[in-house]
């Protein structure tokens, strides 16, 4: 008999036989020669694949057998996996344990007389086999197949998937101790496009699907929208909204910093546990407290209300409700292009539509009424109140209740006021004198 040789070149190719389930099986080609260097064409042999475990003469983890024909070129085409099991289970190999062997025998007669044709170490496990039973921890004879294969890659449903823990209990969990900057990134997603559309994506559903939120990050080529959102971020939800939610004794913070590894951040605003908001301020003492040193006169505008409308009716104001909602109070501003009564225009007003309005000050102080000129940026103050009650026109230190510097004018009436009381007074347009009411009859100053 003829003593069979194989080709010195094993091609052993790690492609995957793809099926719906996870590939069990990878591709072996062998040329197969005499000793003369002549190839066995088109004859029907039976080979013998053994997968050794360790070491070249170690423990033997799987054995089939092939009956194939050699064509031509005396090439057998063999799908290792699929060959007739003798010993052992191709799924349970457990590839990412140890190295792995193959040995090679064959019989050219039929008689079950294999002449060994050679052992050779498998350099390369096909990854889905690999990614099947490493990492499992489970023993050579309990191995279960985990990661599937389909035609658009691998998946796997049957557990927790744990990175530096052995013990995960999410879907994924990814743990690690680290105290520098470049070991704390535990997850990195990077797009490497540069064109104008360029983003990266980290997108979560829940439920049907029919609503969705993303964390994203956008190129500095993205040129969408004018460019506006290139290099920045988003958090972005297209259902009903989103929810910030911390304990009552938290905060959440809103901060900028100058772009240096290590520069101090600064706080812009915060929002805490309890609901009051702070800006400029990390201790907010009202629901919004704002707070900042500034000298400049621009600066000054901590709260800026703006409407662009410029139609008849165009104004911006706040209101302010207490209570049931019976009464309410409003502070408007009224656009030049006001035209409700025409004396509105450009104006200020400050109404009530309860019980009125009070101005209130302490003893020491007073309520001042002031014109400004805006192109002088001078100011004059026309009328005061004192905290003591006193009213001057035209003067800054009142002496009397009422003290009016220079004129002061009674419009004259041709008829005496009603009900008048002792001690009112009035112009009287038919005689040219001044009245005053003596409890009994109007008398006249001179």
């Amino acid at each position: 008999m003829k003593k069979i040789i194989l080709l010195p070149f094993i091609l052993i190719c790690c492609s995957l036989i793809c099926s719906s389930q996870a590939p069990q099986a990878f591709k072996y080609q062998a040329v197969i020669r005499d000793t003369t260097g002549s190839v066995i064409a088109d004859q029907l042999v039976s080979i013998r694949i053994s997968i050794i475990k360790g070491e070249i003469n170690g423990e033997i983890a799987y054995i089939e057998i092939h009956d194939v024909t050699t064509n031509a070129l005396g090439l057998v085409n063999l799908e290792i996996g699929k060959g007739l099991p003798v010993q052992g289970e191709f799924a349970k190999i457990p590839w990412g344990e140890d190295s792995f062997y193959i040995k090679l025998e064959i019989d050219m007669e039929g008689a079950m007389n294999y002449q060994l044709l050679g052992t050779s170490q498998l350099l390369a496990v096909p990854y889905a086999l690999y990614a099947e039973t490493s990492g499992s921890g489970s023993t050579p004879d309990t191995v279960i197949s985990q990661w599937k294969d389909t035609d658009e890659g691998i998946y796997y449903n049957e557990g927790n998937v744990g990175i530096g823990t052995s013990e995960p209990v999410s879907n994924l969990q990814v743990e690690g101790t680290s105290v520098n900057t470049s070991n704390r990134r535990f997850l990195q997603l990077r797009n490497n496009s540069t064109d104008g559309l360029s983003a990266v994506v980290f997108w979560m559903n829940a439920g049907a699907g029919n609503s969705s939120t993303f964390l994203a990050h956008l190129a500095a080529s993205y040129n969408l929208y004018g460019g506006k959102y290139a290099e920045t971020s988003q958090l972005w939800n297209d259902g009903q909204g989103m929810f910030f939610r911390t304990r009552p004794e938290s905060k959440f913070v809103f901060e900028t910093y100058d772009g240096g590894q290590y520069s101090d951040p600064i706080e812009i605003m915060r929002l805490t546990g309890d609901g009051k908001i702070g800006l400029g301020t990390e201790n907010p003492d009202a629901e919004i407290h704002i707070e900042r040193t500034s000298h400049g006169a621009e600066g000054r505008r901590f709260i800026l209300l703006k409407n662009n409308s410029t139609d008849e009716l165009a104004n911006v104001f706040i209101k302010m409700i207490a209570g049931d909602g019976s009464t309410t109070a409003d502070l408007t501003h009224h656009s030049e292009t006001y035209s409700s009564g025409d004396i509105y225009g450009g104006t200020t007003c400050l109404w009530n539509n309860g019980y009125g309005l009070i101005l209130r000050t302490t003893p020491v102080g007073r309520i001042s009424f002031e014109t400004i000129d805006p192109e002088l940026k001078s100011v004059k103050e026309y009328m005061r109140m004192t905290g003591d009650g006193k009213f001057g026109v035209g003067i800054l230190s009142p002496q009397r209740t009422l003290h009016v510097k220079d004129v002061m004018r009674l419009e004259p009436r041709s008829t005496p006021p009603d009900n008048p009381a002792e001690g009112d007074i009035y112009m009287d347009g038919s005689d040219h004198h001044l009245k005053v009411y003596d409890g009994a009859i109007w008398q006249s100053c001179w």
